[in-house]
């Protein structure tokens, strides 16, 4: 199952995504260069990044809305 996301594009790369009904232990980010991978319980997302991203620097769920920054 897949999920609505927006993605903010600047020089660091920030990303809001809504899932709703799972935990935030069931949450794992995999980030790839230009590709991160979102997986949470039944809901899954492979994203192309708008550049190159090193390291995921903050992350933050609650309420079914997870936060991500990219550096």
């Amino acid at each position: 199952m897949e999920f609505p996301l927006k993605i903010f594009n600047g020089k660091r790369i920030r990303i809001i995504a809504e899932i709703p009904d799972v935990l935030e232990d069931d949450i794992r980010l995999d980030l790839n260069a230009d590709t991160l991978f979102i997986f949470a319980g039944k809901y899954h997302k492979k994203i192309s990044l708008p550049h190159h991203a090193e390291t995921i620097a903050w992350k933050s769920y609650g309420s079914g809305i997870l936060e991500i920054t990219l550096i």
